[in-house]
């Protein structure tokens, strides 16, 4: 049985850690609001977008830290990017700036930003899309990016050429 001064240090230590946590989160909280910043200031209407073209440009974000939480990360890449995304081009990303844990190979980031990625959809910090009733379709943005009815708002589009198994007279 732990002594009473065991359990105060166990906790003391559990609180400093959970302030780490928490600071990491306001961190992130805070990239975030200068982003919507920035992007509503510089156009009305139309969404601020990364390399939403076809290009294999590398996509640089700007605020990503090693010490922010995945959750966080994927948000500030999601955010900044500016459209849906596939949990491939999520994991890309997180290659093109340094890894995920010392994980470099997109196929072993996206294993492990799976669990992060369905989490927050749970607290409604992201939207999920599956185009045409395929799994493997599945894009992934920010609640506000839908409108009413749950499609894709104008300017949050995915990229069309990351379908797979879509029918030949597909739109």
């Amino acid at each position: 049985m732990a002594t009473l001064s065991e359990t105060i240090f166990s906790l003391e230590k559990e609180r400093d850690a959970l302030k780490d946590e928490l600071e990491k989160i306001e961190d992130a909280i805070s990239i975030l609001k200068k982003r919507i910043g920035s992007v509503e200031s510089k156009s009305v209407g139309a969404p601020q977008v990364l390399n939403n073209s076809g290009s294999s440009e590398p996509i640089k974000i700007d605020g990503l830290r090693r010490n922010m939480t995945i959750a966080a990360k994927v948000g500030l890449i999601i955010s900044q990017t500016g459209r849906f995304m596939h949990i491939r081009e999520i994991a890309k990303v997180f290659a093109e700036n340094g890894g995920l844990n010392n994980l470099q190979h997109e196929s072993s980031i996206s294993r492990k930003l799976a669990s992060p990625i369905s989490a927050m959809r749970a607290k409604g910090q992201l939207a999920k899309v599956i185009v045409n009733n395929v799994n493997r379709n599945t894009f992934w943005g920010l609640p506000s990016w839908l409108d009413n009815i749950g499609e894709i708002k104008t300017g949050y589009e995915y990229k069309k050429e990351l379908l797979v198994d879509m029918p030949v007279d597909y739109e």
